[in-house]
């Protein structure tokens, strides 16, 4: 993890860059810390796979111009799990970095929209800092994705067309 820390974490005044770049310095250990930790658990035949975009719908769906990317995936008896890491840095008492144990709730719906994306129906989400790490396991939620779906068709028909502007 040290590779994270060789340059200063964010400070106060030193734009979301610093802090992006923490994030993706220290996710190959939160990887490690997640293969050790919970996959090792999950049994034998659990694969874990990085993956790149996902598209949450086909062509003419509702939700198909949406596009999602979880860190990766477990297949584990034949099941997949959604993955996500992530490394937070929290100003606390100076420089001190922190997980997040009460799980941010931003977190949890872009854990959702991985589910969805990959048709998981559980997903892992790992708050990781050098000092320690918690592992949150993440259900799908059905009800919340068909008030979604509802409120998207409502928004559509909501819409009226303009004549064209002339130009």
């Amino acid at each position: 993890w040290h590779r994270g820390l060789s340059d200063a974490p964010p400070g106060p005044g030193e734009g979301l860059r610093k802090g992006f770049e923490w994030a993706t310095n220290l996710e190959p250990c939160a990887l490690v810390t997640y293969l050790h930790c919970k996959v090792k658990r999950l049994g034998g035949d659990a694969k874990f796979y990085e993956t790149g975009l996902w598209r949450l719908g086909r062509m003419g769906d509702i939700l198909d111009f949406v596009a999602d990317s979880p860190d990766g995936y477990v297949i584990v008896g034949g099941r997949i799990r959604a993955v996500e890491f992530k490394c937070p840095f929290w100003q606390f008492q100076g420089q001190c970095p922190a997980t997040d144990p009460d799980c941010r709730a931003s977190y949890i719906l872009q854990v959702h929209l991985h589910m969805k994306a990959i048709r998981a129906r559980v997903a892992d989400l790992l708050s990781w800092d050098p000092f320690s790490s918690t592992i949150f396991e993440i259900h799908f939620p059905d009800e919340l994705w068909v008030m979604m779906e509802e409120y998207l068709l409502m928004s559509k028909a909501s819409l009226k067309r303009l004549q064209k502007p002339a130009i």
